[in-house]
């Protein structure tokens, strides 16, 4: 083996970073590698920090109204993508459902849908909208909803209640076996729910099939 071999080979347990002769040979490459992750991790700081500051700048927008409105949906002009956007969306939805400004809600409601639809809250988002769609006369739209909740995997916090407007609304348009499927359903999938009595007394007045 020759000399100028073994000179080149590092010394056992040194690194080839370490290595004198090997940094030279790469250096270009080593260095530029280097001054890319420090620019990544650059961009990833000032990321953070401005997500950071946008957040609380909308909290602090969100938390200046003394009660919630539909107005307060600027947030979410002004700071997309922010935990307060949604609540301002969500917020400001049921205030004018509260209003009886129902196609004004809605339009809220199905914003926060299309910008959060994985957000915890969607469930109430989609209930809300299908209130809205009650309140106006669209039944069949609103029943589609429901059953969009009831039938989510993983079921929802709002999937009982779900249940049980669909029983309501299936007795009502005189559907007693789907009625009487959607009370079922309830009691079965959601046993200690706090909407059991009400599904049981809809199963009492239906008729015996």
């Amino acid at each position: 083996m020759s000399q100028s071999h073994i000179a080149a080979a590092p010394e056992s347990g040194t690194l080839p970073f370490d290595n004198p002769i090997f940094f030279e040979q790469h250096k270009s490459s080593i260095l530029a590698t280097l001054g890319a992750l420090l620019l990544i991790g650059t961009i990833a700081a000032i990321f953070l920090v401005n997500s950071s500051a946008k957040e609380r700048a909308a909290e602090t927008l969100l938390g200046s109204y003394s009660k919630p409105g539909t107005e307060m949906a600027v947030i979410a002009d002004k700071f997309p993508n922010t935990r307060a956007a949604a609540q301002a969306l969500l917020l400001g939805g049921d205030a004018a459902l509260r209003e009886n400004k129902a196609p004004e809600a809605a339009r809220l409601f199905e914003r926060f849908l299309k910008h959060y639809s994985t957000h915890p809250l969607a469930d109430n988002a989609t209930m809300g909208l299908a209130a809205c769609e009650q309140a106006q006369g669209n039944i069949e739209r609103m029943m589609q909803l429901l059953e969009k909740i009831a039938a989510a995997q993983p079921a929802g916090a709002r999937s009982a209640e779900a249940l049980l407007k669909l029983a309501s609304a299936h007795q009502s348009k005189g559907a007693h076996a789907k009625a009487r499927q959607s009370a079922e359903e309830l009691l079965a999938k959601y046993p200690g729910s706090v909407y059991r009595a009400e599904a049981e007394a809809i199963l009492v007045r239906l008729p015996k099939s």
